[in-house]
């Protein structure tokens, strides 16, 4: 099914869309000049466990890491972004530090999101354009750390503190040009805010998550909704 935010493929639970994913960013390590943007959560996390046996660091030599958004906590704390994606994948991958590219929540929002997107810079230019930004969905419609009535939403710049300097997110117009844009959802619990963002192009066209997917599309990203069947029984 395909409509102005993308296409949305439904799979049969979340351990058919964790597949998918997993197999898509396979497909891409090869191949991929910029790198990848990894969301954080419970769907995510089961994506970064398949890839630890599918996607170690010597079959993607080339491959960088980044991150959608991080609290402000280190790089060992339980709420980091970072964190679970290095116990779920990176670490049982013998993934190296020089292509992980944390944000470094504990020098605080501003100094983190300035040096994220330095080291962006430094890697890919000033005008990044990303293989592929991995992202999940709120059940308000929040994206990354992009959260409805947030400065952050329309903040310039690659990375960006968000939620009054507790988080630093990757901005709306860095995630939204990458090459591709996956958007991974499964459980009842998103139905409600997924049909509102993809039904019919309805209530939730403003929704940071809708203006995310709706900014790619129309920059000639590739824009995929990979959801379970329970996340897709909206009314």
């Amino acid at each position: 099914m395909s409509g102005p935010l993308g296409t949305v493929e439904v799979h049969a639970d979340a351990d058919a869309v964790a597949e998918v994913v997993a197999a898509r960013i396979v497909a891409l390590a090869g191949e991929a000049r910029v790198g990848v943007v990894l969301a954080g959560g419970t769907t995510p996390r089961a994506i970064y466990q398949r890839l630890a046996t599918d996607l170690r660091a010597v079959d993607a030599p080339a491959l960088h890491l980044w991150y959608g958004d991080e609290r402000m906590v280190g790089p060992t704390h339980p709420d980091s972004n970072a964190a679970m994606v290095r116990a779920a994948w990176l670490d049982p991958a013998g993934w190296p530090a020089g292509r992980d590219h944390r944000i470094e929540g504990e020098r605080g929002a501003a100094a983190a999101a300035a040096a994220a997107s330095a080291a962006l810079r430094a890697h890919a230019g000033d005008d990044p354009r990303l293989d592929l930004v991995l992202l999940g969905v709120g059940a308000d419609g929040h994206t990354a750390s992009l959260f409805p009535g947030d400065d952050a939403l329309d903040a310039p710049g690659l990375f960006v503190p968000a939620r009054a300097g507790a988080r630093v997110s990757a901005s709306l117009p860095l995630l939204a040009r990458a090459r591709r844009v996956i958007f991974v959802a499964t459980g009842a619990g998103k139905a409600e805010v997924l049909g509102r963002l993809l039904a019919g192009g309805g209530p939730g066209r403003d929704l940071p998550a809708a203006r995310v997917a709706r900014a790619g599309a129309d920059a000639g990203s590739q824009v995929t909704w990979i959801i379970d069947a329970a996340a897709a029984a909206w009314p």
